[in-house]
Order: C-alpha cells, then sequence, then structure tokens
C-alpha cells in the first residue's frame, strides 16, 4: 500500500512538472529568442570607428600567483582570485591596427603558505589597490573585435591589507602608502580578444611587489613570531573579462 501511494505521488509529480514547464515553454522560447537578437544585434554592431577616439569600459576576473622566496625559501603559493575594472580610450590607425590607453582599478596580491618551524603552516594573504595607467598597441580586425594587443601599464598601489591565518585565527593589518610594498609597479601585458565583448589577459609584473625587507610578524592569537624576509616577490595572473560595448 505504501509502495502504491508513493508511485501516485510520483506519477502526480511528474504531471504536475510536465504541466509546468509546458505552461513556460512559450514565454521561454520567446525570451530565447530575444536575447539572441540582442546579442546578435550587439555583435554585429561595430563600436571600433577608424581614426576617431572612443571609449569602452572593461571588467576583469583575475587568478592571480606570485613566487615569493623567504630568505631564500620560496613559499608555497595558493592561486587567487579577485576583480578589477578599466576605462579605456581607443584610438585605431585602420582596420588592422589600433592603440589604447585609459585607466585602471585593481585589487591584486597573493596567497602563500609560511613555514612555522615545530608548528603548521601559516596561510599570508598579501593585497593592494592599484591604479593604473596601460598604453597598448593593437593588432587584428579591429571591427570584428579579433585582436590581440601588446602594452605595458604603471600602477600606484595606494592601499595594501595583510591577513594572517592561523590555527584557525585571524590578524589583519592595513595601511595607505604602505612602506611594505613597491608603490609604482610596472608590469607587461597581452590581451587576445577573440569576439566581441570577451578577452583574455596575461599580466607579468617588472619589479617586486614586496619590500626586501624583514619584519617580525606575529602570528594570530599565539605568542609566536616568524621572521618574514620577502628576498623577492614576483606576481603574475591570467584574467578572463568582458569589454561593455
Amino acid at each position: 500500500m505504501r509502495k502504491t501511494t508513493s508511485t501516485i505521488s510520483g506519477i502526480i509529480t511528474a504531471l504536475l512538472f510536465f504541466l509546468i514547464v509546458s505552461l513556460n515553454f512559450r514565454s521561454y522560447a520567446q525570451e530565447k529568442e530575444d536575447s539572441l537578437s540582442w546579442i546578435q544585434s550587439k555583435l554585429s554592431s561595430s563600436p571600433t570607428p577608424v581614426r576617431k577616439f572612443y571609449d569602452l569600459s572593461q571588467y576583469e576576473f583575475i587568478f592571480s600567483g606570485a613566487q615569493v622566496s623567504d630568505s631564500g625559501r620560496t613559499l608555497g603559493n595558493v592561486l587567487r582570485f579577485s576583480l578589477a575594472t578599466q576605462y579605456q580610450v581607443h584610438y585605431d590607425f585602420g582596420k588592422h591596427v589600433g592603440m589604447y590607453t585609459g585607466l585602471g582599478l585593481r585589487n591584486i596580491g597573493f596567497i602563500n603558505k609560511l613555514n612555522v618551524p615545530n608548528e603548521k603552516d601559516a596561510t599570508i594573504k598579501q593585497r593592494c589597490w592599484g591604479l593604473g595607467i596601460p598604453l597598448a598597441l593593437k593588432l587584428g580586425n579591429m571591427a570584428s573585435g579579433f585582436y590581440v594587443a601588446v602594452g605595458a601599464e604603471e600602477e600606484w598601489m595606494f592601499n595594501y591589507k595583510m591577513k594572517a591565518f592561523f590555527d584557525g585565527n585571524k590578524s589583519k593589518h592595513s595601511a595607505w602608502t604602505s612602506n611594505d610594498v613597491n608603490q609604482f609597479t610596472p608590469s607587461v601585458f597581452l590581451d587576445m580578444h577573440f569576439a566581441k565583448p570577451c578577452f583574455i589577459r596575461f599580466r607579468y609584473y617588472l619589479t617586486d611587489f614586496l619590500v626586501n625587507q624583514t619584519s617580525l610578524m606575529s602570528l594570530p592569537k599565539t605568542a609566536t613570531q616568524v621572521n618574514y624576509t620577502p628576498v623577492s616577490s614576483t606576481l603574475f595572473y591570467i584574467s578572463v573579462g568582458i569589454t561593455e560595448l
């Protein structure tokens, strides 16, 4: 009897589901058709006039890594996710060559595992808000949006934050124009634009992210202190992004 009741309940549920899907299919199909028409109109329109200045906005989803050496020991690195936005001014010399500059706001940094003698590792998160000015050369099909861009950027790291995690506890420190980081950091980058509005970007920083100096780091909720000397701190990232048309 219980098995029969369960079967009937299952059939009723399936019928209700089928009825709901049937009632909503037509409206869904119409919405899908409207969405496809909007996307096609965006892709077919060209926001890239030749020999005229035009502006665009970009949004990046950043996956950053680093190679940090603490007194000669390379720390274990953890992939870090962050966001960035950039306002750009473009100028295309012709159908296949152009350039851009602009102003970008970026949250960039890295996560590392710091060895603590006779203890488990501590996790150190270090990041900065940076304001940058890029300059890039574009080569490809400007009208269709298939092109590559190579360039360089200078960033001002104006707000620094460090978080330490150890044995379930956390401590943090932040500062404006901190002496813990190199405040002006140049980088080179490569953009690959596959189609409007998507792109992939590779970026490599030419100078160390952190200042090479020794600091005494207190682990949260403990009396333990460790020396931290970032002899080198190379930062790089890959990002995916969209361009606002």
